[in-house]
């Protein structure tokens, strides 16, 4: 991560540079946690009669998936930069 990446990060999440690490690792649980929640949900809709609400439910996952990836690959980066 480029170190105007990290100041720009940093202040999007109103932190100081030396605790992005910490605070994109929280936001990358956060997103776990949701999208298990979306997996949970999606399971209890799956069999419905509307096929589009799960199909939009699987549209959901993998973009929270992609997500979480990103926030995973940024606070990797982070910690290279900042330790």
């Amino acid at each position: 991560m480029r170190g105007g990446k990290v100041t720009e990060w940093a202040e999007a999440l109103r932190v100081p540079p030396r605790d992005l690490p910490e605070a994109l690792h929280r936001l990358y649980r956060e997103s776990v946690t949701l999208h298990e929640e979306l997996i949970h949900f999606r399971q209890k809709v799956h069999e419905g009669p509307m096929v589009h609400i799960d199909e939009a439910m699987s549209l959901a996952e993998s973009a929270l998936r992609e997500a979480s990836e990103g926030l995973s690959f940024a606070q990797f980066e982070a910690s290279k930069e900042v330790y």
